[in-house]
Protein backbone atom coordinates (compact mmCIF):
# COMPACT_ATOMS: atom_id res chain seq x y z
CA UNK A 1 0.00 0.00 0.00
CA UNK A 2 1.53 3.38 -1.00
CA UNK A 3 2.44 5.75 1.79
CA UNK A 4 -0.10 8.49 2.35
CA UNK A 5 1.19 12.05 1.91
CA UNK A 6 0.71 14.60 4.66
CA UNK A 7 0.13 17.22 1.96
CA UNK A 8 -2.78 17.67 -0.40
CA UNK A 9 -2.46 18.19 -4.15
CA UNK A 10 -3.71 21.74 -3.66
CA UNK A 11 -1.04 22.50 -1.07
CA UNK A 12 1.73 21.21 -3.33
CA UNK A 13 0.41 23.10 -6.38
CA UNK A 14 0.02 26.28 -4.31
CA UNK A 15 3.59 26.02 -3.03
CA UNK A 16 4.83 25.42 -6.59
CA UNK A 17 2.96 28.54 -7.73
CA UNK A 18 4.40 30.53 -4.83
CA UNK A 19 7.90 29.44 -5.85
CA UNK A 20 7.30 30.41 -9.48
CA UNK A 21 5.93 33.79 -8.41
CA UNK A 22 8.83 34.56 -6.10
CA UNK A 23 11.79 32.94 -7.86
CA UNK A 24 10.72 32.16 -11.42
CA UNK A 25 9.86 28.96 -13.24
CA UNK A 26 13.51 28.02 -13.79
CA UNK A 27 13.95 27.55 -10.03
CA UNK A 28 11.10 25.05 -9.70
CA UNK A 29 12.24 21.45 -9.31
CA UNK A 30 11.03 18.46 -7.31
CA UNK A 31 13.92 18.83 -4.88
CA UNK A 32 13.38 22.61 -4.42
CA UNK A 33 9.63 22.12 -4.04
CA UNK A 34 10.16 19.40 -1.44
CA UNK A 35 12.55 21.67 0.47
CA UNK A 36 9.99 24.52 0.35
CA UNK A 37 7.39 22.11 1.77
CA UNK A 38 9.84 20.98 4.45
CA UNK A 39 10.15 17.43 3.18
CA UNK A 40 11.82 15.33 0.51
CA UNK A 41 10.42 15.12 -3.01
CA UNK A 42 8.75 11.76 -2.21
CA UNK A 43 5.38 13.20 -1.06
CA UNK A 44 5.14 15.10 -4.36
CA UNK A 45 5.38 11.87 -6.35
CA UNK A 46 2.86 10.19 -4.05
CA UNK A 47 0.31 12.81 -5.14
CA UNK A 48 1.39 13.51 -8.74
CA UNK A 49 2.64 11.38 -11.58
CA UNK A 50 5.55 13.79 -12.11
CA UNK A 51 6.62 17.41 -12.17
CA UNK A 52 4.75 18.04 -15.43
CA UNK A 53 1.50 17.36 -13.59
CA UNK A 54 2.54 19.64 -10.71
CA UNK A 55 3.38 22.38 -13.20
CA UNK A 56 0.03 21.88 -14.93
CA UNK A 57 -1.83 22.34 -11.65
CA UNK A 58 0.27 25.38 -10.73
CA UNK A 59 -0.48 26.84 -14.17
CA UNK A 60 -4.22 26.43 -13.53
CA UNK A 61 -3.83 28.46 -10.33
CA UNK A 62 -1.79 31.09 -12.19
CA UNK A 63 -4.48 31.26 -14.89
CA UNK A 64 -7.04 32.02 -12.21
CA UNK A 65 -4.92 34.92 -10.94
CA UNK A 66 -4.63 36.26 -14.49
CA UNK A 67 -8.35 35.68 -15.12
CA UNK A 68 -9.26 37.66 -11.99
CA UNK A 69 -6.89 40.46 -13.02
CA UNK A 70 -8.60 40.71 -16.43
CA UNK A 71 -12.14 40.08 -15.19
CA UNK A 72 -13.85 43.30 -16.32
CA UNK A 73 -12.03 44.33 -19.51
CA UNK A 74 -15.17 43.84 -21.59
CA UNK A 75 -16.79 46.67 -19.61
CA UNK A 76 -14.44 49.27 -21.16
CA UNK A 77 -15.13 51.30 -24.32
CA UNK A 78 -12.06 49.77 -25.98
CA UNK A 79 -11.82 46.30 -24.43
CA UNK A 80 -8.96 45.08 -26.60
CA UNK A 81 -6.79 48.06 -25.72
CA UNK A 82 -7.65 47.62 -22.04
CA UNK A 83 -6.82 43.91 -22.33
CA UNK A 84 -3.44 44.75 -23.88
CA UNK A 85 -2.61 47.41 -21.30
CA UNK A 86 -3.58 45.09 -18.47
CA UNK A 87 -1.39 42.39 -19.91
CA UNK A 88 1.47 44.88 -19.74
CA UNK A 89 0.59 45.91 -16.17
CA UNK A 90 0.31 42.26 -15.16
CA UNK A 91 3.75 41.54 -16.65
CA UNK A 92 5.27 44.45 -14.74
CA UNK A 93 3.59 43.47 -11.47
CA UNK A 94 3.84 39.68 -11.85
CA UNK A 95 6.82 39.24 -14.18
CA UNK A 96 7.49 35.63 -13.20
CA UNK A 97 3.84 34.65 -13.65
CA UNK A 98 3.69 36.37 -17.03
CA UNK A 99 6.67 34.34 -18.24
CA UNK A 100 5.23 31.18 -16.68
CA UNK A 101 1.85 31.62 -18.37
CA UNK A 102 2.83 32.95 -21.76
CA UNK A 103 6.52 32.53 -22.46
CA UNK A 104 7.21 28.90 -21.54
CA UNK A 105 7.14 25.88 -23.80
CA UNK A 106 3.58 24.56 -23.93
CA UNK A 107 2.26 27.77 -22.37
CA UNK A 108 -1.36 28.56 -23.11
CA UNK A 109 -2.30 31.07 -25.76
CA UNK A 110 -4.32 33.82 -24.12
CA UNK A 111 -7.45 33.67 -26.27
CA UNK A 112 -7.68 29.91 -25.74
CA UNK A 113 -7.86 30.23 -21.96
CA UNK A 114 -9.41 33.59 -21.18
CA UNK A 115 -13.13 34.34 -21.56
CA UNK A 116 -12.26 38.05 -21.51
CA UNK A 117 -10.19 37.60 -24.64
CA UNK A 118 -13.16 35.85 -26.25
CA UNK A 119 -15.37 38.79 -25.28
CA UNK A 120 -12.80 41.13 -26.86
CA UNK A 121 -12.91 39.09 -30.08
CA UNK A 122 -16.69 39.33 -30.21
CA UNK A 123 -16.51 43.06 -29.53
CA UNK A 124 -13.95 43.54 -32.32
CA UNK A 125 -16.07 41.51 -34.73
CA UNK A 126 -19.16 43.59 -34.01
CA UNK A 127 -17.49 47.02 -33.81
CA UNK A 128 -15.49 46.70 -37.03
CA UNK A 129 -17.62 44.35 -39.12
CA UNK A 130 -15.02 41.59 -39.23
CA UNK A 131 -15.63 37.96 -40.02
CA UNK A 132 -14.29 35.15 -37.83
CA UNK A 133 -11.10 34.72 -39.85
CA UNK A 134 -10.34 38.45 -39.87
CA UNK A 135 -10.87 38.85 -36.14
CA UNK A 136 -8.66 35.84 -35.44
CA UNK A 137 -5.97 37.30 -37.72
CA UNK A 138 -6.25 40.71 -36.01
CA UNK A 139 -5.99 39.17 -32.57
CA UNK A 140 -3.04 37.00 -33.59
CA UNK A 141 -1.11 39.94 -35.04
CA UNK A 142 -1.90 42.18 -32.09
CA UNK A 143 -1.08 39.41 -29.60
CA UNK A 144 2.43 39.09 -31.07
CA UNK A 145 2.90 42.87 -31.02
CA UNK A 146 1.51 43.20 -27.49
CA UNK A 147 3.72 40.43 -26.10
CA UNK A 148 6.80 41.96 -27.71
CA UNK A 149 5.95 45.41 -26.40
CA UNK A 150 5.17 43.91 -23.00
CA UNK A 151 8.59 42.28 -22.79
CA UNK A 152 10.28 45.55 -23.74
CA UNK A 153 8.15 47.51 -21.29
CA UNK A 154 8.92 45.04 -18.51
CA UNK A 155 12.67 45.32 -19.02
CA UNK A 156 12.80 49.01 -20.02
CA UNK A 157 9.91 50.49 -18.05
CA UNK A 158 11.23 54.07 -18.18
CA UNK A 159 11.37 54.01 -22.01
CA UNK A 160 7.87 52.55 -22.35
CA UNK A 161 5.59 54.28 -19.84
CA UNK A 162 1.93 53.35 -20.09
CA UNK A 163 0.88 56.41 -22.13
CA UNK A 164 3.53 55.70 -24.78
CA UNK A 165 2.68 52.00 -24.82
CA UNK A 166 -1.01 52.88 -25.20
CA UNK A 167 -0.26 55.09 -28.21
CA UNK A 168 1.90 52.38 -29.78
CA UNK A 169 -0.85 49.80 -29.29
CA UNK A 170 -3.42 52.13 -30.87
CA UNK A 171 -1.26 52.84 -33.93
CA UNK A 172 -0.48 49.18 -34.43
CA UNK A 173 -4.09 48.15 -33.90
CA UNK A 174 -5.51 50.57 -36.48
CA UNK A 175 -2.75 49.88 -39.01
CA UNK A 176 -3.33 46.13 -38.70
CA UNK A 177 -7.11 46.57 -38.81
CA UNK A 178 -6.90 48.69 -41.99
CA UNK A 179 -4.58 46.19 -43.63
CA UNK A 180 -6.81 43.23 -42.80
CA UNK A 181 -9.94 45.05 -43.98
CA UNK A 182 -8.20 45.97 -47.26
CA UNK A 183 -8.13 42.29 -48.20
CA UNK A 184 -4.44 42.44 -49.10
CA UNK A 185 -2.16 39.62 -48.10
CA UNK A 186 1.39 40.11 -46.87
CA UNK A 187 4.09 39.37 -49.38
CA UNK A 188 5.79 36.07 -48.78
CA UNK A 189 8.69 37.27 -50.94
CA UNK A 190 9.81 39.90 -48.46
CA UNK A 191 13.25 38.35 -47.95
CA UNK A 192 14.00 37.60 -51.61
CA UNK A 193 16.52 39.67 -53.51
CA UNK A 194 15.42 41.95 -56.29
CA UNK A 195 15.95 40.55 -59.74
CA UNK A 196 17.56 42.61 -62.43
Amino acid sequence: MPRRSSYTREQVASKALQMVREKGFDRLSARALGAALGCSSSPIFTLFSGMDEVIGEARKLANKIFYDYMSDVQDYNYPYQEYSLRLMRFARKETNLFYFLFMQKNAAVSYDIQPQAQACLEGLKNAYGLNDEQVKQLFSQMWAFTCGLTMLATKLESKYPEDRASDMLSYQFYATLDYIKSGKHPSRDISKRKTE
